[in-house]
């Protein structure tokens, strides 16, 4: 198409350079006027003077420049087309040639053999040569219609050459670019052959310096210090002329931080559309956790995790989907199941949104995921992070692991081990809570209540109110009658010191808002343990509906003075109120450590009492 244009173009303009026939013509029929009128003296006009002869001839320099110009850019422009058809003959011919059906050690022979004969013969600079035979062209052809429009209009010559400069100078940058910012996607043929112009300059005129620097160094006029940065600086640029223009683009990148790999792995994730990518996502990352070409990969991934907020939900919907899409095979479901639990088990950040939405849909209709949530192994990877450095990953790993526990019901001998951790217990304790109903239950729920409790002083960046809601609403299925007695005393005074810090003001109202609704979720325990005594709820019942504003009025909960139900202080929670007897105190009363206060304390309390208590049993209390 563009040699048409300037063929067109040469068209109109290529007879400028010869006489032009009807020139001849006038030359001759004026000769022959002159004659005519030289023969006949009464002839008194006056006649034109005669034309330059033809045969003297000299064609306008412009017009040679132009069509100079024009023809040389014709003959390149076809020359290009010629060899874009040769190369793509060449490359077909290679690709024959290298694929023959012969066995894989012969066809590896004939490939290595013309692979050679490529870098010998330099077919690359053949393809690098085509595109700058092209530009050529076209510079070519604008600088003809430079010089042909000097000569034709002055005005459209200044139009056309104030573009023509615009267009120069951002080919100009272009070029250029490349040299100054190693990571810019614009190029030019002559690119190449501007970068090593302009390190071979530098390269030299810095040797020429380090050459002066050593001999005054020699005369005492340059210090040895100078001289060395010189050769420092000398030394790399030689290193860069070397080594290329492409050796050293790439080099650039190697050297950048780590910064890079965030940029790249978030735009990598959120590129991912399909399951199966986000499954291969998911399957290198113990490659890369493991790799010794990135710096930190861990601390790589959180920042990337940092950079993505929605990536730990994705996540958990890539895993949700496996399992309740039912389009995917049972071979498939285990593989990625596998890939999930490894990936997310050595990418801490990931775990609590996953430990929070796991424990958020557990009591769903349709949870396909419960088999997953609710096994052995994932409760063993809970546990394992429950005492990490992050907090949000402890508490909803705590959490997770208390949730888990209630649904477990393979007690085989990993089931021992990790409820003595989880609980903190010796194997003959734990073997009494077997042996007497859901006690195991009662103390999985008091431990995990003791860690929910305010006050909170780490900062969490998930929502601890629904952790809070999520975990005990499933942590406190089971029926608590037939525990054991002593845990049912540290339920009623965990219960009795919540229900002080719901109406404590020295708390934060935030503080308070998380004691209530421990208490509103707790409440159908306490409802058990209570049926019928004085402690038994007055405001509301089991089948108070859990948004009834009743159960947000701190005064509507109730706390336990029932006489055999001894208040020992839980050891994990603080009790800024000193509501609670002193070890002192414990000393020098009865040592049962039953929950004691004066009168003008309990006649203090917020909390309103039973009315059908006794002054003595107040006393008591």
């Amino acid at each position: 198409m563009f040699s048409a244009t300037v063929a067109a173009f040469l068209v109109g303009t290529y007879q400028s350079l010869q006489p032009n026939a009807q020139d001849t013509s006038t030359f001759y029929l004026a000769i022959i006027t002159q004659i005519l009128a030289a023969s006949n003296a009464s002839l008194t006009i006056s006649l034109p003077p005669v034309p330059p002869n033809p045969s003297t001839f000299k064609a306008p320099k412009s017009a040679i420049w132009f069509n100079s110009l024009w023809f040389s850019s014709l003959v390149i422009s076809l020359t290009c087309a010629l060899l874009a058809t040769s190369l793509q003959q060449w490359a077909r011919r290679y690709l024959r040639v290298a694929q023959p059906r012969y066995s894989p050690h012969k066809r590896a022979r004939i490939r290595a053999f013309f692979a050679e004969g490529i870098e010998k013969l330099h077919l690359p600079w053949a393809v690098e040569t085509l595109p700058a035979l092209l530009h050529i062209s076209v510079f070519l052809f604008f600088a003809g219609l430079v010089v042909f429009l000097s000569s034709v209009h002055h005005t459209v010559f200044s139009a056309v050459l104030c573009c023509m400069g615009i267009c120069a100078g951002l080919y100009i940058c272009i070029t250029l670019l490349p040299i100054f910012r190693h990571d810019s996607p614009y190029y030019t043929p002559l690119t190449r052959v501007a970068w090593f112009c302009a390190t071979g300059i530098s390269w030299l005129v810095l040797r020429a310096l380090k050459t002066v620097a050593s001999e005054l160094h020699g005369r005492k006029l340059v210090s040895l210090d100078s001289w060395y940065k010189i050769s420092v600086i000398e030394h790399r640029q030689s290193k860069r002329f070397f080594r290329g223009f492409i050796e050293d683009t790439e080099g650039t990148a190697f050297r950048l931080s780590s910064d890079i790999d965030v940029r790249g792995l978030s735009w990598t994730f959120n590129s991912l559309e399909e399951d199966h990518e986000l499954e291969d996502f998911l399957a290198g990352i113990p490659g890369f956790l493991s790799s010794h070409e990135v710096t930190n990969p861990a601390n790589v991934l959180k920042q990337v995790i940092d950079t993505v907020p929605a990536m730990p939900y994705t996540v958990f919907l890539f895993i949700e989907r496996t399992f309740s899409s039912g389009l995917v095979s049972e071979a498939i479901q285990e593989r990625r199941k596998n890939v999930y639990m490894k990936a997310v088990d050595l990418v801490s950040p990931l775990l609590p949104v996953t430990f929070y939405q796991a424990l958020h849909f557990w009591d769903s209709d349709h949870n396909p995921t419960a088999h997953i949530f609710g096994s052995l192994d994932f409760w063993l990877l809970a546990e394992a992070h429950s005492q990490g450095d992050d907090p949000d990953v402890a508490i909803s790993a705590q959490c997770m692991a208390a949730a888990v526990a209630t649904t477990v019901q393979e007690r085989d001998e990993r089931w021992f081990d990790v409820v003595m951790r989880q609980l903190d217990v010796s194997e003959e304790i734990l073997h009494t809570y077997v042996a007497h109903g859901n006690s195991v239950l009662l103390a999985n729920l008091i431990h995990i209540v003791e860690r929910l409790a305010p006050p909170h002083n780490a900062e969490y960046s998930l929502s601890l109110d629904g952790l809070i809601r999520h975990t005990l609403r499933i942590a406190r299925t089971f029926d608590v009658t037939g525990t054991l007695p002593e845990l049912q005393n540290r339920f009623c005074a965990l219960w009795n010191q919540i229900a002080f810090m719901a109406h404590d003001q020295e708390f934060t109202e935030v503080e308070r808002r998380y004691a209530r609704t421990i208490l509103r979720v707790l409440r159908t325990v306490y409802i058990a343990l209570h049926d019928g005594t004085d402690s038994q709820p007055t405001a509301f019942s089991s089948s108070t509906q859990s948004l009834d504003p009743i159960l947000w009025d701190e005064s509507s909960y109730p706390i336990c003075t029932t006489l055999d139900h001894h208040h020992h202080h839980p050891p994990s929670l603080q009790d800024p109120r000193r509501w609670f007897v002193s070890d002192d105190e414990k000393e020098k009363g009865d040592g049962d450590g039953m929950l004691r206060s004066d009168s003008e304390q309990i006649t203090s309390s917020p909390i309103a009492m039973s009315p059908t208590h006794s002054v003595e049993e107040k006393r008591r209390f």
